[in-house]
């Protein structure tokens, strides 16, 4: 019995299948670092602003900077929740 061989139109076929997986591998490490940046970026901006708050010249200013953490927080999650219903 022999091996079946792949025909001109299945090789391509195959071939393209798996560029397709690569690129998606590679947008999905991309992703991963993204979400891992913006976690670590956030993190920093409240450890950083919190002490902040109660001083008189910069509380407003790091209350601002919390402000927008939790935007960019509400925003992030609002992403995360639409992604997982795909």
């Amino acid at each position: 019995m022999s091996t079946p061989v792949m025909t001109q139109a299945e090789a391509a076929l195959h071939y393209r299948l798996q560029a397709v997986q690569d690129m998606y591998a590679v947008a999905d490490d991309r992703a991963r670092t993204a979400r891992e940046h913006i976690d670590r970026l956030l993190v920093a901006i409240y450890e950083l602003s919190f002490p902040l708050l109660s001083h008189p010249e910069h509380g407003k200013a790091a209350g601002k900077a919390q402000d927008i953490a939790a935007d960019i927080e509400d925003w992030w999650f609002a992403e995360e929740s639409t992604d997982d219903d795909e």
